[in-house]
C-alpha cells in the first residue's frame, strides 16, 4: 500500500482543525503521513490538535505564501501520493481509497479528483454538489481554461513524480496558486476525475453570485491565465467544440478576460460571421471596440445584437455609454431608460438616465458600461 502525504497549512484561524484531522484519520485507507505547518500564530493550536499528536508532524515555519507553505511541505513528505488539504474541508472515509484505485486502473494519471458537497460553519449541508460536468481526460484543460472546476485542491490527490516535474506550486502566485498547477499538470499529465462527492467543501461566500461560472475567474486566475500559452489554450479549446463558431467565441471570452481585446474583438466577430445569430459575439465585439475607444465600430457591433435580442438591457446600457462618449445625449439618454426598463439593477443606467449633460464647467457623472 503506498503511502499518502497529507500536507496541511494553517494559518491565523484552527477553527476546523480538529474536524479536519478527524476526518482524514476515519479514512478507509491507513497509509497516511500527515504533515501541519504552522505558519505564523495560531491561538490554541497545540489544545485543540493534541489527541492526534502521535500521528502529526508538526512543523511551525513563517513563509510568503500559501504556494511556499505547501512546498515546504511537499519537501518534508516522503508520499508516492500528495494531498494538499484546506484545513475547513472534511474529507470523505473512502476518498483516499478511490483515488489510489483511479491510479491503479490508469497508471498513466498524475492527478485525480472528485465532486464535492457542500456546508456551513456549523457543518451543516447547503444545497447543490459541486460537478465536472462531460469529464473527459482530453476535455480536462480546455474546461479548466474556460471556468476553474475544481473548488478546493482538498479534493485532490497528485502523483509524486507528477509534482515534482511541473516544479511544484509557483511560489509567484498568490492566491491562484492551485489553478495554476491544475493547468501545467493538465498540460503534462492525465487528470481523472471521480463523479462522486467524496469531501464536504466549506466556502466562503453562500449562496453563489448568479454571474458565476464560465468565463468568470478572480483577478488572480487572470493573471494566471495571462502567462498560459496562446497555443496551448487554443489546443484545449478545440477538444471542446466541434464547430469553429462555438471554438471562436469561446476563444474570443477568454481573450477578452485575459484584456487582450484586439484579438478578442477578431475571435467575437468571426464567431459571429459564422454564426450571426449569436448576439453575445456581437455585443461582446461591441465591448471590445468600446474598450478600443473605437465607438463607431462599437454601435455598429451592438444593433447587430439588439437586432437579434432586442431586450438586451446591458447592450442599451452600453450604447448609451457610447453614445454619450459621442456627445449626443439625446439617445444616450433613451438607451439607458431603455436599459433601466428592461433591467432596474443596472447601476450605469440607474445613475445617468435622463440626465441632461454639461459638457462644459462642472464634472459629469460617470457613465458605467457592462462589461
Amino acid at each position: 500500500m503506498e503511502k499518502i502525504s497529507v500536507i496541511i497549512p494553517v494559518r491565523n484561524t484552527n477553527k476546523f482543525i480538529n474536524e479536519g484531522l478527524s476526518s482524514i484519520f476515519k479514512s478507509t485507507y491507513r497509509n497516511l503521513e500527515v504533515i501541519l505547518i504552522q505558519d505564523g500564530i495560531v491561538n490554541n493550536l497545540e489544545e485543540e490538535i493534541e489527541e492526534f499528536s502521535s500521528d502529526l508532524i508538526v512543523y511551525k515555519k513563517s513563509l510568503k505564501n500559501n504556494a511556499a507553505i505547501k512546498n515546504f511541505g511537499f519537501k518534508k513528505s516522503s508520499g508516492e501520493f500528495l494531498s494538499f488539504y484546506n484545513v475547513d474541508d472534511v474529507n470523505g472515509k473512502m476518498r483516499f481509497e478511490l483515488s489510489v484505485k483511479k491510479f491503479e486502473d490508469k497508471p498513466r494519471t498524475g492527478m485525480v479528483f472528485c465532486s464535492t458537497t457542500y456546508i456551513d460553519n456549523e457543518g451543516a449541508f447547503l444545497n447543490g454538489v459541486s460537478k465536472f460536468p462531460e469529464f473527459a481526460e482530453n476535455r480536462f484543460l480546455g474546461s479548466m481554461f474556460e471556468q476553474n472546476r475544481i473548488n478546493t485542491i482538498s479534493t485532490t490527490l497528485i502523483k509524486r513524480e507528477i509534482f515534482k516535474r511541473v516544479g511544484g506550486f509557483n511560489e509567484k502566485v498568490n492566491c491562484a496558486e492551485d489553478f495554476d498547477l491544475y493547468l501545467r499538470i493538465g498540460k503534462l499529465s492525465r487528470v481523472e476525475y471521480i463523479d462522486l462527492p467524496l469531501l464536504r467543501f466549506r466556502p466562503e461566500k453562500y449562496p453563489f453570485k448568479s454571474g458565476e461560472g464560465r468565463f468568470n475567474y478572480s483577478n488572480e486566475e487572470k493573471e494566471v491565465l495571462k502567462n498560459c500559452d496562446l497555443g496551448d489554450i487554443a489546443a484545449g479549446l478545440s477538444f471542446l467544440y466541434e464547430k469553429e463558431a462555438d471554438f471562436r467565441y469561446s476563444l474570443g471570452m477568454l481573450m477578452y478576460r485575459m484584456d487582450r481585446v484586439s484579438e478578442a474583438a477578431l475571435h467575437f466577430n468571426k464567431a459571429g460571421r459564422l454564426r450571426p445569430e449569436n448576439y453575445k459575439a456581437w455585443f461582446y465585439s461591441g465591448n471590445c471596440y468600446l474598450k478600443l475607444k473605437e465607438y463607431s465600430n462599437a454601435l455598429e457591433e451592438y444593433k447587430k445584437c439588439l437586432k437579434i435580442e432586442p431586450e438586451h438591457a446591458e447592450c442599451h446600457n452600453n450604447m448609451g455609454v457610447v453614445y454619450d462618449l459621442m456627445g449626443d445625449d439625446s439617445k444616450s439618454r433613451a438607451n439607458l431608460k431603455k436599459a433601466l426598463k428592461l433591467n432596474s439593477e443596472l447601476i450605469g443606467s440607474l445613475y445617468d438616465s435622463g440626465i441632461p449633460k454639461k459638457r462644459s464647467g462642472k464634472a459629469q457623472k460617470v457613465m458605467l458600461p457592462v462589461l
